[in-house]
C-alpha cells in the first residue's frame, strides 16, 4: 500500500482566478511604469513618473502623465519578448503533456528513485567493477532498461542480473529491448528470433568487433550457408557440458601441458605415455569425479575411456534427443508418454551411432524411416563402447512389428526437419571439397566479441531444435569458460532470446536462469504473453521462470486470454490512498465532507491499454516502476548504425584519431603506406578461405584499393539493405577482430 494520498477534491479555481487577475494587474502596470520611465527618456519627455505601478496607471487615467512615442516602442518590444516567452513556454508544455500518458501519473504511487538504487548507472558501473568485468571505458556495464516517469533516473540491469520480457505484438520490443541490448554489449552475443530485422539493424555494427555468424536453415533472412553446425561433431567432441564444467568447479586439476583432440573423436592424440587416443581431457573420469576419485575407484585406462565417453558423448546425445523431442514437431507426434519416451529414447542411440560411425545427423532421419534395416544396431554393437545404448537399440529393434512401427514413427516425426535438404547444408559437410568453417563453440566462447544469430520460425519442417540444440551448446562453452575464469566470465555474455517460446524451446531454462546470471550469461527472454510461456514450459514452469528472472518486464500488449496475467500484475502493484469527498448547500451554509479511500494504482483496463514507450519494470524485492523507454533510433548509437548500414561516411565525433586520418588521405586519394596503417584500425587482413563475407563499410576506400579488395554486386549472397560486400582476389577476406 502506498500511503502518499491524492486529494482530487481540493478546489483550486478560485485560487488559480485570483493569482491570474492579481498577477495580470501586476505585469500591465509594471509594464507600464518602466515603459514610460525609458520611454520618456527616450522621447525627451519632462516628467516625473511615480515608482508606484498604481499611481502610473491612476495618473495616466486622469491625464497628469503623457504616454510618449518612446514609450510605446518600449512597450512594444517588452510584449514582443513576453509573447515569445508565452508561446516557447506553451509549446514546451504541450510537447511534455503529448509525451505523458494515461498511466504516468500512477507512477508517483509506485517505486521511487531510492527504492532503484542498485539499478542505477553508477551502481551498475561500481558493481562490474567490484566482481572484476572488464568493461571498456565510457560505457556502462548492463543492459539499459529506460527513464523512470517518475523521478527521471535511467535504470540498468546489472551484468549479473536476469530478465524476463512480456511485449505483445508490434509493442515495440525489437526497436526497444533487443537492438539496444545487442548495440551495448560488450562481450559475445546469442540472439534468437523468428524475423529478420535484428540482424538487418546490428549485424554491421556487431561485424566491426568481432565476427558475425548467421544460423538460418529455414531462410528467414535469406541468408547463404557460409558455415555449418554439425550436432553430431559437437557429440563427439571433447567440448565439456554446463553439468561436466560445473563438476570440474568442484574439483582441483594441474596440468603441465594443455592435451589436443585434434581428430574430433573425443579422446587425446597423443598420451603422455606414449600411447594414442587416451581421453581427453574435459571429458575424463578425473574432470567429472576429481584425479583422487579416479585412483579410489582403481580404474584401467580403458575403464577410463569408458565412464568419459558416457560423460561425455552420451549426455550430449541425450540433449540432442531431448530438444528434438520437445520441438514443435515432436508435440505433433506425442501419442501416448510410452511412445514419447520411446522415440526420444531411440534417438538417443541412433545419434551415439551416427557419433560412433562419423555418419551425418540426417541419417538419423533415413536409419528411424527403415526399422527393419539394422545397420545401426550393427553399427554400435560392433564398435563395442557403449553396450548399455546398443542393449536398448537392440530392444527397439526387437519389439513386436507394430509397436515397433510407431516408435520409429515417433522418432521419425520427432527429427522430420532433417528430410530437408534445404536444412543439410547447414548442419553438415557437404561434400570432401567443402572449405567452409565448421563452427567452434569453444572458439566463439573465447572470442569475446563474435555474434551469433540464430533464426527460425514455426513452420513445416522447424528448424527450432537445432537452433535450440545450437543454443545449448554455446551457453555450455560459455559455461565452461566462466568455470576457467574462476566462476564468472570476465567479459558477460548476452543471450537475448526474442521470440524463445517459438524459436527456442528450451525446457531446462526456468532451472537454469538465476545460476547462468550469477556465470556472466546475461538471460534475456522475450515472449508475446504469458500463456505462450506455459505452452512451452507449462504452468510451473512458467511461474518458475519468471520468478527466477532479477527483472519483470512488462511492455505491453497482452491482452488475450490473458486476463489472469494482467489480474495478477495490478494486484502485485497494489493500492494507494485517495481523499473522495462531496459538497452540499443547507440553510446554514457549504458543507465539505471528505474521506480517506484505498484506490488501486493501475487497474486492469489500465493496463489492457498500456501505451507504446512506456514499460513495467519489477525488480526482485522493490516496488514496481514505469520507465520511458527509448527505442534503438532515438538512442546514442542510433547515427553510427545508421551510417554503418547505408555506407555512408561514420559520425566524425565516432571516429578515433587513426580513423580520422585515414578518412583524410582517403578523400585525397592516397593509398601510401602511412594511410593504410592508420586505416587499419580495427580491421585486419587474414588470408582465409573460410571467412564470411562481410559488408563493405567495414573497409575504406585505400584499404580496399591497397588490398586489391573489390565489390561485388553480383553476388547473390551480399547483405541486402543497401548493405554491399566484400571479397578479395585468392579468396582473402576481410574479417574484423576486436
Amino acid at each position: 500500500m502506498n500511503n502518499d494520498v491524492k486529494d482530487p477534491t481540493t478546489d483550486t479555481a478560485g485560487t488559480w482566478l485570483l493569482g491570474g487577475i492579481a498577477g495580470a494587474a501586476v505585469l500591465i502596470g509594471g509594464g507600464a511604469a518602466v515603459s514610460l520611465h525609458l520611454g520618456s527618456a527616450l522621447s525627451d519627455t519632462d516628467q516625473s513618473v511615480p515608482a508606484n505601478p498604481a499611481d502610473v496607471i491612476s495618473q495616466l487615467y486622469t491625464g497628469d502623465l503623457v504616454w510618449p512615442t518612446g514609450a510605446t516602442v518600449v512597450a512594444t518590444f517588452f510584449a514582443l519578448v513576453l509573447i515569445v516567452l508565452l508561446v516557447t513556454t506553451g509549446l514546451f508544455w504541450r510537447r511534455r503533456r503529448n509525451r505523458k500518458t494515461h498511466i504516468d501519473d500512477a507512477a508517483r504511487y509506485m517505486g521511487s528513485a531510492r527504492d532503484m538504487k542498485d539499478l542505477s548507472e553508477k551502481a551498475a558501473c561500481s558493481h562490474a567493477a567490484s566482481i572484476g568485468t572488464d568493461f571498456p571505458d565510457g560505457t556502462v556495464p548492463g543492459i539499459y532498461l529506460g527513464r523512470m516517469v517518475h523521478g527521471g533516473m535511467k535504470l540498468y540491469s546489472t551484468v549479473e542480473m536476469t530478465s524476463v520480457d512480456i511485449w505483445g505484438p508490434r509493442s515495440g520490443k525489437t526497436t526497444s529491448r533487443v537492438v539496444p541490448a545487442i548495440l551495448s554489449a560488450f562481450g559475445v552475443v546469442v540472439t534468437t528470433s523468428n524475423k529478420r530485422d535484428v540482424l538487418d539493424i546490428t549485424r554491421v555494427f556487431r561485424a566491426r568487433s568481432g565476427r558475425v555468424w548467421v544460423f538460418d536453415p529455414q531462410a528467414v533472412a535469406n541468408e547463404a550457408p557460409r558455415f555449418y553446425w554439425d550436432p553430431i561433431a559437437w557429440v563427439r567432441s571433447s567440448a565439456a557440458t554446463a553439468e561436466t564444467a560445473e563438476a570440474l568447479a568442484t574439483v582441483s586439476l594441474t596440468k603441465t601441458e594443455p592435451e589436443i583432440d585434434e581428430d574430433g573423436d573425443g579422446f587425446v592424440d597423443t598420451a603422455p605415455d606414449g600411447d594414442s587416443d587416451a581421453p581427453a581431457s574435459d571429458d575424463t573420469a578425473g574432470t567429472v569425479f576429481g584425479l583422487d576419485y579416479v585412483e579410489e575407484m582403481g580404474l584401467t585406462e580403458t575403464e577410463q575411456h569408458e565412464l568419459s565417453l558416457r560423460g561425455g558423448w552420451e549426455l550430449k546425445a541425450s540433449k540432442l534427443a531431448h530438444q528434438f523431442a520437445i520441438s514443435a514437431d515432436g508435440d505433433a507426434a506425442k501419442k501416448t508418454d510410452f511412445f514419447d519416451a520411446m522415440g526420444e529414447d531411440l534417438l538417443t542411440g541412433l545419434i551415439i551411432t551416427a557419433a560412433v560411425a562419423e555418419r551425418p545427423l540426417p541419417e538419423i532421419y533415413r536409419w528411424a524411416g527403415k526399422p527393419e534395416n539394422r545397420e545401426a544396431l550393427t553399427i554400435l554393437e560392433d564398435d563395442g563402447r557403449f553396450p548399455d545404448i546398443a542393449a536398448g537399440l537392440r530392444a527397439h529393434y526387437n519389439e513386436t512389428p507394430k509397436t515397433r512401427s510407431n516408435i520409429f514413427a515417433t522418432a521419425r516425426k520427432m527429427v522430420n526437419c532433417l528430410k530437408f535438404r534445404t536444412i543439410h547444408p547447414w548442419v553438415m559437410k557437404m561434400s570432401e571439397n567443402d572449405t567452409r568453417p565448421s563452427f567452434d563453440a569453444d572458439a566463439f566462447a573465447a572470442s569475446d566479441a563474435d555474434s551469433l544469430y540464430l533464426l527460425s520460425k514455426e513452420d513445416i519442417g522447424s528448424a527450432g531444435p537445432l537452433v535450440t540444440a545450437f543454443t545449448i551448446a554455446v551457453s555450455d562453452a560459455l559455461v565452461a569458460r566462466a568455470v576457467r575464469e574462476g566462476g564468472r566470465l570476465s567479459r558477460p555474455a548476452l543471450f537475448a532470446l526474442d521470440e524463445a517460446a517459438n524459436v527456442v524451446r528450451w525446457d531446462e531454462l526456468p532451472s537454469l536462469y538465476s545460476h547462468y546470471g550469477s556465470r556472466g550469461l546475461m538471460l534475456m527472454t522475450i515472449l508475446q504473453s504469458w500463456s505462450q510461456g506455459e505452452a512451452c514450459w507449462g504452468k510451473e514452469g512458467m511461474r518458475k521462470l519468471f520468478g527466477a528472472a532479477n527483472i519483470r518486464i512488462y511492455g505491453g500488449g497482452d491482452v488475450v486470454d490473458d486476463d489472469r496475467f494482467v489480474e495478477n500484475m495490478s494486484t502485485a502493484i497494489g493500492d494507494h490512498y485517495e481523499i473522495t469527498g462531496s459538497v452540499s448547500q443547507t440553510s446554514s451554509g457549504r458543507t465539505v465532507s471528505r474521506q480517506r479511500s484505498t484506490v488501486r494504482t493501475l487497474p486492469v483496463k489500465d493496463i489492457e491499454s498500456w501505451p507504446r514507450k512506456r514499460a513495467l519494470v519489477r525488480v526482485s524485492g522493490q516496488r514496481p516502476v514505469i520507465v520511458e523507454t527509448t527505442p534503438w533510433y532515438e538512442g546514442p548509437y542510433a547515427e553510427l548504425v545508421n551510417a554503418l548500414n547505408k555506407g555512408t561516411p561514420l559520425p566524425e565525433a565516432r571516429l578515433t584519431p587513426r580513423q580520422r586520418t585515414a578518412q583524410w588521405w582517403a578523400k585525397r586519394g592516397r593509398t601510401d603506406d602511412d594511410s593504410i596503417d592508420a586505416e587499419v584500425d580495427s580491421v585486419e587482413i587474414t588470408t582465409s578461405t573460410d571467412a564470411p563475407s562481410l559488408p563493405l563499410s567495414t573497409a575504406g576506400p585505400s584499404l580496399r584499393k591497397a588490398s586489391g579488395l573489390r565489390y561485388d554486386p553480383s553476388d547473390p549472397t551480399a547483405p541486402r539493405a543497401g548493405q554491399s560486400t566484400v571479397s578479395h582476389r585468392d579468396s582473402d577476406a576481410v574479417r574484423t577482430q576486436s
